[in-house]
């Protein structure tokens, strides 16, 4: 992995006060990979925002790929819509290359705040007023918004259908992800913390989630906004049984390796066990109560089966780094 100017100094960098004068420069990045319907939804969402006086925005666009594929995309909705547009390469697969290279650009353009968000989502109107009014209000340099799942009309009643929601806004309820997250550069500058996402997650998922949480140890404090709204689109693959199993073990799993990265493969064998017994205990318990619920509500017996198998499947991915194993599910790209 490699070190940040942070990790190798000695001293914590101080972090600003989030209260910021007009003339704030917002660097909005999104990156992509084959899904260029969906990125063009995300990037008119984008150029319709509105701003407070004296703020402005730009946009980053980052393919991660050795082909141009949506540069013409982008050119379109910069033409047609006179938006400050950015389009970039980044030939190295994965998920954090693409964001590494989306932050060197905002760090060139001087951007104040850098803000992600997912080529599969939308940008509600009043989404990024409502970042920088609390970027204005807050003393806080990691802010989240609430994002709202649309589910295709052939989600299965039992489903479990979720929004990844956020607490009230300038509370510290918030989940560490770049779907919907807004930094202040002093997170990612040479002068203040210097932090970069961990390329060896490429294909792993989580290393958003490892980039926050070292943020908020040097020193960031996180809040949520919760009315900067956006709506992610869930294709039809993800509203399957075998994609939630997946997903959780792959969760879970990335939990298990960033410990024994952080504290070795003793102490986090304990933690592992532990983690692991409960899941299971938890879904045999949840089986019991599926089975129970079945003669009278079918379908909620079988979301409470579906729950269960998920926790055994957390089980699995708690488990699984101690054998050298770490599920990759970014190697394929869904969408469209």
């Amino acid at each position: 992995m490699k070190e940040t100017m942070v990790e190798l100094a000695t001293e914590k960098a101080p972090c600003p006060n989030g209260q910021h004068e007009s003339g704030q420069l917002v660097c909005v990045t999104v990156c992509t990979l084959n899904r260029p319907v969906m990125l063009e939804k995300c990037l008119r969402s984008i150029a319709g925002q509105t701003m407070p006086s004296g703020w402005r925005f730009c946009l980053v666009v980052v393919e991660n790929s050795e082909d141009a594929k949506s540069k013409s995309i982008a050119e379109q909705v910069k033409t047609e819509t006179g938006i400050d547009l950015v389009y970039e390469i980044e030939p190295d697969r994965g998920i954090p290359q693409a964001r590494n290279r989306a932050l060197s650009v905002a760090l060139k353009v001087k951007a104040d705040w850098i803000v992600f968000i997912d080529d599969d989502e939308t940008a509600e109107p009043g989404w990024l007023d409502a970042y920088c009014k609390a970027a204005q209000r807050y003393d806080a340099q990691i802010l989240r918004g609430p994002v709202r799942l649309a589910y295709p009309p052939e989600t299965p009643e039992w489903f479990p259908r979720v929004n990844k929601d956020v607490g009230e806004t300038g509370t510290g309820d918030v989940m560490f992800s770049t779907s919907n997250l807004m930094i202040s550069q002093h997170i990612v500058s040479p002068q203040g913390y210097g932090l970069t996402f961990n390329e060896e997650m490429r294909f792993t998922g989580g290393s958003d989630w490892e980039f926050c949480a070292k943020a908020v140890k040097l020193g960031a404090r996180p809040i949520a906004v919760s009315d900067a709204w956006v709506v992610e689109e869930v294709t039809r693959n993800r509203v399957t049984l075998k994609w939630l199993l997946r997903r959780q073990t792959r969760v879970s799993a990335n939990k298990t390796w960033s410990r024994i990265r952080k504290l070795g493969r003793i102490q986090s064998f304990v933690v592992m066990l532990f983690q692991a017994g409960f899941r299971v205990f938890y879904g045999i318990v949840i089986f019991l109560v599926a089975a129970l619920t079945l003669p009278i509500a079918p379908t909620r017996s079988r979301y409470l089966a579906a729950r269960g198998l998920i926790s055994f499947a957390a089980a699995i991915g708690y488990v699984l780094p101690a054998f050298g194993v770490v599920p990759e599910p970014y190697r394929n790209i869904d969408g469209h």
